[in-house]
C-alpha cells in the first residue's frame, strides 16, 4: 500500500456541533464543510429536524472510518460536562469555533 493510499484512508473526522437548544451532536465525516452544510439544510441527520445546528465546536481528524466510529462512540458516552471540557481543551487547536462568536458566547457557563 502506498503512502498516498494510506493517507487518503485517514481522512475521517469526528466532530461536535452545538445546536440551537444547547445540545451537542457528535458525528463523523470525511468532508466536514459538506456535512455541516447538509445538517444546516436538514439533509443530514434526523437529529436536526427539531434543532438548528449553530456551528462546529469540536473536531478531531486523521482517523480511518473504523477508528472514527470508535472515537465517536467514546465521545457520545461522555457526560455533558466532560464533552465541554474536551471542547474547551481543544478550542485553540481546531480553529473551527464559530467565527464571529466570542468564547463566552460559544462556552456559556449555563451549558455545562
Amino acid at each position: 500500500m502506498t503512502q498516498t493510499t494510506t493517507q487518503s484512508r485517514l481522512n475521517w473526522t469526528v466532530y461536535m456541533i452545538l445546536c440551537s437548544d444547547g445540545s451537542l451532536y457528535t458525528g463523523i465525516t470525511n468532508n466536514l464543510p459538506r456535512r455541516f452544510s447538509q445538517h444546516c439544510s436538514m439533509r443530514g441527520a434526523k437529529y436536526f429536524r427539531n434543532k438548528r445546528p449553530m456551528g462546529v465546536v469540536y473536531a478531531e481528524d486523521g482517523f480511518n472510518r473504523s477508528a472514527a466510529s470508535q472515537r465517536e462512540n467514546a465521545i457520545k458516552k461522555l457526560s455533558r460536562s466532560a464533552k465541554w471540557l474536551l471542547i474547551q481543551s481543544n478550542a485553540s487547536n481546531t480553529g473551527l469555533i464559530m467565527s464571529g462568536y466570542s468564547q463566552t458566547e460559544v462556552f456559556p457557563a449555563s451549558l455545562y
